[in-house]
């Protein structure tokens, strides 16, 4: 089973015409419905002037978003990012997300020398520890994040010489 998404918009004032797509093409792998094993194929691009006011949140990635964004951290710009991602439920507690995407600018405007912005990894965790411990709606839940950047010539040569990586786990009590 094919299923998809596709968010198209545009900007324009008198100095400038932007847009910004954001795609995914995704196939839920028949045999494996009980995990919900799904693969896909995306593409997430804005173009170099856009303004980001209404997508400031760290939507494909937070090491990236707040670490490599060089017009200010949530000031999403400039980048093309076609990616695949894998998602399975390998039981109902636990769903697992991973994103592979090759990120570049579409106008060469960097610190660096190219426009090559880099590979993005991230693995996302998303699980649950228990329901109804002391009512019938509580819940204890939880994420683990792990992202990595390795950084492409759109950086400073010192930028490019140090892969970021970041990791976070957080739990969740709610009644």
């Amino acid at each position: 089973v094919f299923d998809g998404n596709l968010e198209v918009a545009y900007q324009s004032s008198p100095d400038t015409s932007e847009f910004m797509i954001d795609a995914l093409a995704s196939w839920h792998i028949q045999g494996m419905e009980e995990m919900k094993a799904c693969l896909g194929a995306g593409w997430y691009h804005l173009s170099e002037d856009w303004n980001p006011v209404f997508a400031r949140w760290p939507q494909y990635s937070e090491l990236y978003v707040y670490s490599f964004d060089t017009t200010g951290a949530g000031q999403w710009q400039n980048v093309s990012m076609p990616h695949i991602d894998f998602s399975i439920s390998p039981f109902w507690t636990l769903n697992s997300d991973l994103l592979l995407g090759y990120m570049f600018a579409p106008e060469k405007n960097g610190p660096g020398t190219g426009r090559n912005r880099g590979l993005l990894f991230t693995w996302w965790n998303r699980f649950t520890i228990k329901e109804k411990m002391l009512s019938e709606r509580d819940k204890l839940t939880g994420h683990l994040l792990f992202e990595l950047v390795d950084p492409g010539d759109y950086y400073t040569d010192a930028q490019q010489e140090n892969t970021a990586t970041f990791v976070r786990l957080d739990i969740n009590y709610a009644f």
